[in-house]
């Protein structure tokens, strides 16, 4: 079962009524549906991993798309199962132990009201706004550095820059100038791969 279905039935929406019946247009469900138009615009364009487009959904897939929540806060699905919206301190908690767990599923919206975003979630992932990133031991010790520029005083304009801004690092005392270097240094995977910066300057 995909985290979404598992969030579904944890959440235990009520169901809106309907008298159609069919395939669901984005998961293939056999179910009671409702018509897509009244629950994604014709100016929605996440299609892409629908089975069909016309049609209707299935309740599942309706409280995945309706429910603003979702495409708002950080949301964190497991297999045992759980699922809970998560504070940005508590998703930063996450991320600094470790790898995110297979049996793990965590949405993190970059901007808010992305309708797909909590739909294509995949286990041992993180989804953005357009990407399901993996998150390994390496990923944590990387936010751990942002975590420390951060708290040094270093903005989210400044980071993604291939060395520290001198306007931000005078600000410092010399002697912590080359700890500073370092923690930049070890960000370059990150700077040609920016979704995981993202993910880091975000939760920071």
């Amino acid at each position: 079962m995909d985290p979404a279905k598992v969030a579904f039935r944890i959440a235990e929406p009520q169901s809106p009524p309907t008298e159609i019946t069919g395939c669901c247009a984005r998961c293939s469900t056999s179910a009671r549906l409702t018509p897509t138009r009244e629950v994604v615009s014709r100016s929605f364009t996440g299609w892409d991993r629908w089975t069909g487009p016309a049609g209707g959904l299935c309740p599942a897939c309706t409280w995945l798309y309706r429910t603003t929540e979702l495409r708002t806060l950080p949301h964190l699905v497991t297999a045992t199962p759980t699922f809970a919206a998560q504070t940005l301190t508590e998703v930063l908690t996450l991320l600094l132990t470790g790898a995110l767990k297979q049996s793990a599923a965590l949405s993190l919206p970059l901007r808010p009201g992305r309708r797909h975003l909590f739909a294509d979630l995949t286990w041992g992932t993180i989804r953005t706004d357009h990407a399901n990133l993996s998150w390994t031991a390496s990923d944590a010790a990387r936010l751990g550095a942002v975590h420390h520029l951060r708290q040094a005083g270093f903005t989210a304009t400044d980071i993604p820059s291939p060395a520290p801004p001198f306007t931000s690092l005078r600000r410092l005392p010399s002697e912590q100038w080359a700890a500073i270097q370092h923690l930049w240094d070890s960000l370059a995977p990150w700077r040609t791969n920016p979704h995981w910066l993202a993910v880091a300057l975000k939760v920071t």
